[in-house]
């Protein structure tokens, strides 16, 4: 009878190896899938990130170019002001220069 009990027990004991051998591979598979959502919002969450650096990006540089834009203008303005002064100036001296031909003749 003990030796009965013996080969019971033995295959009880061979039988619990692959239970316990699947409810490790099932306990492994639950935190590997654990582990693949927690890298999967991550993920989501950097991709948010980059998408939202990307467009800050996007509105700074329509800011910098309408900056220049209005910078360029101003430039233009300026320069337009100092070539007219210019042109006065030299119509100026182009009369002065005639008046000075006329008095000399």
């Amino acid at each position: 009878m003990v030796e009965y009990e013996q080969r019971v027990a033995k295959i009880e004991q061979a039988l619990d190896e692959p239970r316990q051998s699947y409810s490790k591979v099932k306990e492994r598979l639950m935190e590997l899938e654990i582990e693949k959502e927690e890298q999967a919002r991550a993920f989501d969450m950097l991709k948010q990130a980059r998408q939202k650096e990307r467009d800050e990006f996007k509105e700074e540089l329509k800011q910098v170019k309408a900056m220049g834009y209005e910078y360029a203008e101003q430039v233009k303005n300026e320069m337009a002001v100092r070539i007219e002064k210019q042109v006065e100036m030299l119509e100026s001296l182009l009369e002065d220069k005639k008046a000075m031909q006329a008095q000399v003749e």
